[in-house]
């Protein structure tokens, strides 16, 4: 007996859901290139999330990343403010600072701001 694909429920738009926004950024290192290796954290920067809503059922807004990519590629600040949940900022910003991007041009810094907006299921 085979279920028909229309009976089969989907999950996705019961889901919270995480949008990364348009980035800022000064120095050499493409806005591309930078989004390219955030999206590979969206899991984790999801999870920030989602562990939250178990306490805050209804937790939703934007949180702004800004952070500093060294000559090297490591992250060596970021600060996360605006959705008023410390908790999901500083996991946020923890996630940003676990990334290693490629080497800046030139080797100078590059300093980025980065919104993410997060949305419960029913939004």
């Amino acid at each position: 007996s085979r279920i028909a694909p229309s009976s089969i429920p989907t999950r996705s738009a019961s889901q919270p859901r995480v949008n990364i926004g348009n980035a800022t950024a000064t120095g050499d290192l493409d806005k591309n290139i930078i989004r390219r290796y955030i999206r590979q954290k969206l899991p984790q920067i999801q999870h920030c999330y989602e562990k939250q809503l178990v306490v805050k059922p209804k937790l939703a807004g934007t949180v702004t990343v800004q952070f500093t990519i060294s000559g090297n590629g490591n992250v060596v600040s970021a600060r996360a403010s605006g959705m008023g949940d410390g908790d999901v900022e500083g996991c946020v910003a923890a996630a940003i600072r676990s990334i290693e991007f490629p080497k800046p041009t030139g080797g100078g810094i590059v300093n980025v701001t980065y919104p993410f907006t997060f949305r419960t299921a029913g939004e």
